[in-house]
């Protein structure tokens, strides 16, 4: 593991927002209320959802890896770390600050919605060209799909995008020091 002080956060509020699949990210909290139904996530979920955590919420990966160790049912204590270590950028094969585009993951691996109105009942209603980014509905938009953003569902924890410039400003920190 690289030596970096990088100044992650234990925001415990955000975590469990997390931990319970409401960030207001769709396909994150899918993931997420999958893991904690069944116990089990597919790989890129896992990759996504690390991504997520660390890059946009810039919470400890290792509460992430610990979160994980206790939810998988097929828990490899040294793949779960070694692929926590890699999506937060300090492992031995560090690619610096890369990020999952969760935006763009979304609508590549679940083009029509289907998985994320499978594990978020809230979005049944909402069309495929709409349910990768609910905080977009007009507020009669939400009224004709039931589903009131901040009441059904959440809005977005953090902008997506001013998060990911945040986050890697305090990473690239660390290499200066």
């Amino acid at each position: 593991m690289q030596r970096l002080t990088i100044a992650w956060q234990e925001d415990w509020p955000r975590f469990q927002l997390w931990q319970a699949g409401k960030t207001g990210f769709p396909l994150v909290d899918a993931n997420m209320r999958e893991l904690a139904a069944t116990g089990f996530m597919s790989n890129r979920g896992r990759q996504n959802v690390a991504s997520f955590l660390t890059k946009n919420l810039g919470i400890n990966w290792q509460m992430g890896a610990e979160w994980f160790e206790s939810q998988l049912i097929d828990c490899d204590a040294c793949s779960n770390w070694g692929n926590w270590n890699y999506a937060a950028g300090v492992g031995n094969d560090a690619r610096g600050f890369r990020y999952f585009n969760i935006l763009k993951q979304s609508s590549m691996y679940d083009p029509t919605g289907d998985y994320i109105r499978h594990w978020l009942p809230e979005l049944m209603q909402i069309p495929e060209d709409k349910v990768h980014q609910p905080e977009k509905l007009t507020m009669e938009e939400q009224k004709r799909y039931q589903c009131q953003l901040g009441i059904d569902y959440p809005r977005p924890v953090v902008d997506f995008f001013k998060s990911i410039k945040s986050n890697e400003r305090l990473y690239n920190s660390a290499f200066t020091r």
